[in-house]
């Protein structure tokens, strides 16, 4: 550990003023001194406690901190935190806003109000502690009331908590906090003790740690406490524990039974060998498994692809926006930490109102494994999971993933395409390599195929045959609904026009999806027209290959599959799960 490092602990941050703790003091520092980034203009402060209080700071940024034994004695070290300027409201807001599974709104809006209320007579008042105090003091609770209390008051104290060790992250390895039982630590043997208060300052016990990876803090009594953990006598961070009653300490233990059995139930589900030669390390193994636990059985759309940009911030980039955007609901970035993947109480979520979105992880203190998805207004997930870190690069481990997808994909396939017609497997099979050098991701290797098919097809296969097959087994693996449509789809050959009916449920429509490759194009389009509940006309006079299909902008379910190729002048017009009429 750098020593220097150690010098400032980060405690607490309030709307415009922060709370260190100056281990460097009791070694004879007197000076603390600050700047904003990229200012080289100072502000000095006497030390005259290890406790500092730094008031009136009014812009969001990155701040650089140093202590001295006197003016002369500085040198260029300085420790670095992101200061957060937020309203004390947004800051309840933000949190109760992105908690889950919340069974009485009401007590949600009385403490939204309670925390309003407080704060505004005292804003450096802790948030946990407000909401532990109002559970303690509430009458006649009843039992969804005390699920609501619990979601909220276990999340706040991960907010806490994650914000302070967000802050202190260069003067310790990383460590973390489990919440179940009577409390643990788990480290990297480098803490040497760690002294427990409760809220009021009162003094409770010492916990001699070092060497130890993993600390239980035996906290066994109903309370509030402070956590504070040192390292060589220096003091590295400030956590917040809340321990429960004994029938609330019971759920919580179930809550983390749960977890375990369904980690366990997943490594018995997926079996090793859809790895085949894919060599995972047993991290990546455990990675997928993770994933594929809450991925969806078929993602509606293409995850979310997210790149580094400096600063604790990320770009996140949403292939498939067009589609969400012309569905017209409201769509969610959804951020897990990888600790809660499978609990349900915190999340943090970002609209999507565009292409890519920037997203600054320091106002939400994320720094750690986290894992991005895309969720609708109704909370179902619609994509696959991306593993993120700013330590890690997960690019290998995906390129593995793209290549077990493609595996199961292709074995399905051809499975079923020598149960219909075999003579296309060797072409298919023989195909693979070329296709997935070009490939990245697995949601639309169908239609990468089909792409490939019509570029490089050679005279000996019928084309429109092999895409039928890769159609109709595309719809077969969908979940789809074989009564789309209220009305057969017409097709007018006078003015090559087809009219695509309203769907069967009368609802919020349907999107129509049509990939088409034009003559002379090298590549597949893909375009998307809301129904808006009524009918779609739709002219396929320009020469080309065409594939339409609907999805229920409610249900997500897919209607059955037409294919059109009319590049030489003669329709081929294919139907699967549908009904076609020709006029």
């Amino acid at each position: 550990m750098n020593n220097f490092n150690a010098n400032i602990c980060f405690l607490e941050q309030n709307t415009n003023s922060l709370s260190l703790y100056i281990n460097s003091y009791m070694q004879g520092h007197s000076i603390l001194r600050y700047r904003i980034k990229d200012n080289d203009r100072y502000t000095f402060i006497p030390i005259e406690s290890p406790m500092v209080t730094i008031s009136n700071l009014d812009q969001e940024n990155y701040y650089l901190f140093s202590t001295a034994k006197d003016l002369n004695s500085f040198n260029e070290d300085e420790y670095q935190i992101y200061f957060l300027f937020e309203n004390i409201n947004d800051t309840v807001d933000k949190i109760l806003n992105n908690i889950s599974f919340i069974k009485s709104y009401d007590i949600l809006e009385d403490i939204r109000t309670f925390l309003y209320k407080e704060l505004s007579i005292d804003p450096k008042q802790q948030i946990s502690y407000l909401i532990y105090k109002y559970f303690i003091e509430i009458k006649d609770i009843q039992p969804n009331e005390i699920d609501t209390i619990y979601n909220i008051l276990m999340a706040v104290q991960k907010y806490d908590n994650n914000k302070n060790i967000f802050w202190n992250k260069n003067i310790s390895e990383n460590f973390s906090i489990d919440y179940y039982g009577s409390g643990a630590l788990n480290t990297n043997g480098l803490i040497s003790k760690i002294v427990i208060k409760d809220y009021f300052g009162n003094f409770i016990k010492t916990i001699y740690t070092e060497g130890h990876y993993y600390i239980d803090l035996s906290i066994n009594k109903a309370g509030y406490y402070y956590i504070y953990v040192y390292e060589n006598n220096n003091l590295i961070n400030k956590l917040t524990f809340v321990q429960f009653n004994d029938s609330i300490k019971a759920k919580i233990w179930k809550d983390k039974i749960n977890n375990n059995e369904h980690i366990s139930l997943l490594n018995e589900q997926y079996n090793i060998t859809y790895f085949e030669d894919i060599i995972l390390t047993e991290q990546e193994k455990q990675y997928f498994i993770e994933e594929m636990s809450k991925n969806p059985v078929y993602p509606l759309v293409i995850r979310p692809n997210i790149n580094d940009i400096g600063n604790n911030n990320i770009m996140i980039s949403i292939e498939d926006y067009d589609l969400l955007k012309t569905i017209g609901h409201t769509f969610y970035i959804g951020i897990k930490e990888q600790d809660t993947l499978f609990i349900d109480y915190l999340d943090n979520y970002v609209d999507i109102n565009n292409k890519t979105i920037i997203f600054n992880c320091n106002k939400y203190f994320l720094n750690g494994e986290m894992l991005f998805f895309i969720e609708d207004y109704n909370g179902n997930i619609i994509s696959e999971l991306t593993r993120f870190s700013f330590d890690d690069d997960y690019n290998n481990y995906y390129n593995k993933v793209l290549r077990i997808k493609s595996n199961i994909y292709f074995k399905r396939l051809l499975s079923f395409i020598q149960n219909k017609n075999p003579i296309y497997k060797n072409f298919i099979n023989s195909s693979i390599e070329l296709i997935l050098s070009n490939v990245t991701n697995h949601n639309y290797l169908w239609k990468s195929l089909i792409e490939f098919i019509l570029l490089h097809g050679t005279p000996e296969i019928n084309k429109n045959e092999i895409i039928e097959l890769i159609l109709e087994d595309f719809i077969n693996n969908s979940i789809y609904d074989n009564s789309f449509y209220n009305e057969p789809i017409i097709y007018y050959r006078s003015t090559d026009t087809l009219v695509f009916p309203p769907s069967k449920k009368n609802n919020s429509g349907y999107t129509l999806i049509i990939s088409t490759l034009k003559k002379s194009s090298n590549s597949i389009e893909t375009e998307y027209i809301q129904s808006y509940n009524g009918a779609i006309d739709y002219s396929i006079k320009p020469k080309g290959q065409y594939i339409f299909y609907a999805i229920d902008n409610d249900t997500y379910k897919f209607s059955g599959i037409t294919y059109i190729n009319n590049i030489n002048g003669e329709q081929c017009i294919f139907n699967y799960n549908l009904r076609m009429e020709s006029i």
